[in-house]
């Protein structure tokens, strides 16, 4: 659910909920070019299509990297810090890991 469009579609509905029954008369001292009632209906349609975006369109989730298997770690012989399996320097120290056929 997205707050903020949910929040100002419900403002805008409540707007022209009170515009349009006449129970306020905000709209009726502008002039531009439409009549009160057709504008107060217009808010009230854009109300409605934010407060139901809101709540249907659901938040983007932030991209997830890539899972690694906790068991699947190694960790470095300079400081210990656990890293990804496929690292070839730690992050922390800057050690470098010699390949498989280097221990050979």
């Amino acid at each position: 659910m997205k707050t903020g469009t949910l929040a100002a579609g419900v403002i805008l509905l409540v707007v022209g909920m009170l515009e349009y029954t006449g129970t306020t008369s905000f709209l009726a001292g502008l002039e531009v070019g439409l009549a009160a009632e057709t504008l107060a209906l217009l808010i009230l349609l854009v109300g409605l299509a934010a407060a139901v975006a809101g709540a249907l369109l659901p938040l983007k989730k932030p991209a997830a990297g890539p899972v690694v298997n906790p068991n699947e770690m190694k960790s470095c012989p300079e400081c210990g810090k656990l890293m990804p399996p496929d690292a070839f320097r730690c992050p922390k120290c800057g050690a470098r890991f010699r390949a498989l056929r280097e221990n050979l």
